[in-house]
Formats: structure tokens, C-alpha cells, sequence
């Protein structure tokens, strides 16, 4: 062998040699980082699990089925030192020590033992920022999922500001290195929740009310991919819309009953047109305001042409009022037996506020001179000069 063919061999028995080593020190750093835990020395706490992403029936049989086949859990738990000596608390992972669980009670052998990390956490609130940013890595998370993570990563940080709010002691490192809230007191959440997600932030305002009024089979179906987030909004919002008007119809309904209707209620239902048909009048010849409000009755004043006049609405009130009126109409209740008196109009109101001509208004009283008639004149020109 010549001097260069010598020189080569030792740098490639050098090279070899330094990939040996290289290849050790790594099985080396492996094996350390890879630490086996008997299963009777993981606990699962339920303040933990309860930040869990929970898996669908077809996800844990799917997860079930790969690990058993495979023969083993590759993938570590992450888990932190118990109080109980010699016992570890499972941060990550608890679907995989489920699993390993059934696996052992079904006699199969090698899950005995699982792969650990052990992590090491100041407190509780660092364990549930940790579980739920770690859940966020995720790649099978549906927006509506992502969002929903993010809900509960803001939920510290109000929880957080009202600590600090009552001067207690408050870790600021988990505002500034986990959530990274902004310093001023009025806080954009959406926008945090967008930032920490990466869902965009009208997304995350529909989200956000479909995770406090949709049902549990709704929230289902979007996480599944079955809806989308648009659908289950516009879906909320039409529900919450019936469900705020049955209500509505439901009190009116029981006021109804006690024969009590707000005079404001009944003014909302009082159009103009409604009143102009009552007195057999063309709205578009008239202009018609309110010039007084009482417990149960409205008093309106008319202009058509240079002719001025009032009208008294008078609601559940048997009795003509005295006063200021030229036209006078009585509002009762559907089904009451009444009879207005001569020259009145008549209108009826239903369980569900819809009002109803009876009785036309057919005459018109004469208004006695008083010197309050006489401002009310002056009040109502002024109103309706152009």
C-alpha cells in the first residue's frame, strides 16, 4: 500500500470511527430522555382532564386499533411529579394511558410500562396554559375547536386581571411568555383568541356565541366538520330570535289575561295609518303627534288643512275622559263585550298585540274655549310648521 492510499484509509477509519460516536452519544441521549413508567405509577387528575380535547368514538377506536396493533405506545405521556411519592400526574397523554389500560386488561403484554417526559411546572395555571397551547399544535383541530381553545386560554387571562384587579399575587410570566395579553385595560378578546388560534376574528365572535347557546349535538356536529361555523350562527341566531319572541307572546299573553298592556306597548302598535282609517281619513291628508302620555290613555293632535284637532286613545276605560279631545276611540281587549259611546271608535288588541278596527269614529265634539287649549293650539302649530 502506497503512502496515499494509507493516508486515506486512517481519515476514513477516522471519519467511521467519529460516526460511531456520534451515533452512540445520540442512543445515548435518547435512551435518557426516554423514561419508562409503570402504569400504577401514573395518576389522572380530573382538573386536568377536564382541558382535554375529548376524542370521538371513531378517534379513540382508531387510536385504539393503531396502538395495538403496533404493540406498544411510542409516543411519551407528559406528565409532572405528584405529591405521593413515586407517583407522576399524566398532563399528556391520557387517551394513550386509556388505551394501555384496556390493552393490560385484555392480558396483552408490553404496556406494562409507558414512555414518560417529566415536566416540571411552577403551578396549576402554568399546567392548564401548558395543556391547552400544546392542544393548539394539534393539526386535526376544526377552526370551531381552535377557537374553543382559545376561549379557555382567555378565560385565565380574565381570571388573571381580576387577581391582580384585587391586588393579589399574580404570575405576569404567564401574560408575557404563554398568552402575551396586551398592557391596557381594555382588552380586545376575539382579537387575542384570533392571535393565539389563527382563526380570523369574525370567525371567533360567532364562535363565541355558538359556545354559550348551542346544544351539546350542535357543537358536535361542527367540530366533526358535519356544519359550518356560518350555518350553526345563522341557525343561533334564528332560535335565539323565536325564542326571544315566544317569550314576548307569552308575557303579553299573561298580561293579556290581567288585561295589562304597557301604553307604551300599545303606542308601538297604534300606526299612524291605523288611526287615520279609525277616523275614515287618507294618512297622506293628515299629519298626526303625540302631544301627551298618560298611565292609560295617549292624547294626539290632527292637522288636516288648517283644520286642528285632538284624539284621545283611551285604553281599558269605560268612561269618556274629560278634557281635550275631538275624536275619541276606546281600545279594549278581544273578546270583551263593549260598547263605546255614541260617536267613539273602537279598536280591539289581540294575545299577540295585533290591534283590530270594530268602530269607525263618526262625529266630531266640539272643544270648549280654555286657556289650555289655547297653548296646546300654539304647541301643535309650532310642531308642525315646515
Amino acid at each position: 500500500m502506497d503512502d496515499i492510499s494509507g493516508k486515506w484509509m486512517k481519515m476514513a477509519n477516522k471519519t467511521a470511527d467519529k460516526k460511531e460516536t456520534l451515533s452512540a452519544i445520540s442512543e445515548k441521549q435518547a435512551a435518557a430522555r426516554k423514561k419508562l413508567m409503570k402504569l400504577n405509577d401514573l395518576v389522572k387528575e380530573p382538573k386536568f382532564e377536564r382541558y382535554i380535547r375529548k376524542h370521538t368514538k371513531e378517534e379513540y377506536k382508531a387510536l385504539f386499533t393503531a396502538i395495538e396493533q403496533d404493540g406498544k405506545v411510542r409516543e411519551p405521556l407528559t406528565v409532572k411529579a405528584s405529591k405521593e411519592e413515586g407517583k407522576f400526574i399524566v398532563v399528556d397523554g391520557h387517551h394513550r394511558l386509556r388505551v394501555a389500560t384496556e390493552l393490560v386488561e385484555k392480558g396483552m403484554l408490553g404496556f406494562e410500562s409507558l414512555p414518560v417526559n417529566i415536566e416540571k411546572f411552577e403551578d396549576d395555571d402554568e399546567v392548564f396554559v401548558w395543556m391547552l397551547r400544546n392542544q393548539l399544535g394539534r393539526r386535526n383541530l376544526s377552526p370551531f375547536e381552535r377557537a374553543e381553545i382559545g376561549f379557555r386560554i382567555t378565560a385565565f387571562i380574565q381570571d388573571l386581571a381580576h387577581k391582580k384587579k384585587q391586588h393579589q399575587a399574580v404570575d405576569d410570566r404567564l401574560l408575557s411568555r404563554w398568552i402575551k395579553a396586551p398592557n391596557d385595560s381594555k382588552i380586545d378578546y376575539a382579537q387575542i383568541v384570533s392571535e393565539i388560534t389563527g382563526v380570523p376574528r369574525t370567525t371567533i365572535i360567532r364562535a363565541k356565541k355558538i359556545h354559550a347557546l348551542a346544544s351539546n349535538g350542535l357543537k358536535e356536529g361542527i367540530r366533526a366538520g358535519d356544519i359550518s361555523i356560518s350555518k350553526a350562527y345563522e341557525k343561533i341566531v334564528e332560535d335565539e330570535k323565536q325564542k326571544k319572541n315566544s317569550e314576548r307572546i307569552e308575557k303579553r299573553k299573561k298580561d293579556f289575561e290581567k288585561k295589562v298592556i304597557p301604553i307604551k306597548e300599545i303606542e308601538a302598535h297604534l300606526s299612524h295609518k291605523l288611526l287615520a282609517d279609525v277616523l275614515g281619513l287618507n294618512k297622506s291628508d293628515v299629519n298626526i303627534s303625540v302631544l301627551q302620555r298618560s298611565k292609560n290613555s295617549l292624547l294626539y293632535a290632527l292637522k288636516k288643512g288648517k283644520e286642528l284637532h285632538y284624539l284621545r286613545v283611551s285604553y281599558q276605560d269605560t268612561k269618556p275622559t274629560a278634557g281635550l279631545e275631538n275624536f275619541l276611540i276606546y281600545l279594549t281587549h278581544e273578546g270583551t263585550d263593549f260598547t263605546p259611546p255614541k260617536g267613539a271608535g273602537l279598536l280591539t288588541i289581540s294575545p299577540v298585540g295585533k290591534l283590530k278596527l270594530i268602530k269607525k269614529c263618526n262625529g266630531v265634539a266640539p272643544l270648549s274655549e280654555k286657556s289650555e287649549l289655547a297653548l296646546l293650539r300654539s304647541l301643535v302649530v309650532n310642531t308642525f310648521k315646515d
